[in-house]
């Protein structure tokens, strides 16, 4: 027989901290649980149930940030006269009110 590249080792990967043997038992079955009630997914709580060992939910591809669509208001063109008659067109910096300052 080939020796064997890595030596097989048994046992458990995390200290689980009690003697009870109900707790000892089941303590995988309770973080399967847990990780099922955690996924965000259904794909996510199969893949926890019924996945090998070891597997996880990727990781959430962050969502492109949308920016609000434009309202009605937003869209539509100023009219070119108010409701008196008056144009909404600025007037240049050069025309501004004269008569009003006294020299």
């Amino acid at each position: 027989m080939p020796p064997a590249a890595e030596p097989v080792r048994y046992g458990l990967t995390t200290n689980i901290d009690t003697h009870n043997p109900v707790k000892a038992n089941y303590h995988e079955f309770t973080g399967m649980l847990r990780d099922i009630r955690r996924a965000r997914t259904w794909r996510g709580r199969a893949g926890y149930l019924f996945g090998p060992p070891g597997w996880h939910e990727p990781a959430a591809a962050p969502r492109p940030h949308r920016t609000p669509a434009p309202t009605a208001e937003a869209t539509l063109p100023a009219s070119a006269s108010g409701p008196d008659g008056a144009t909404n067109e600025a007037m240049p910096p050069d025309h501004e009110n004269k008569e009003a300052v006294p020299v």
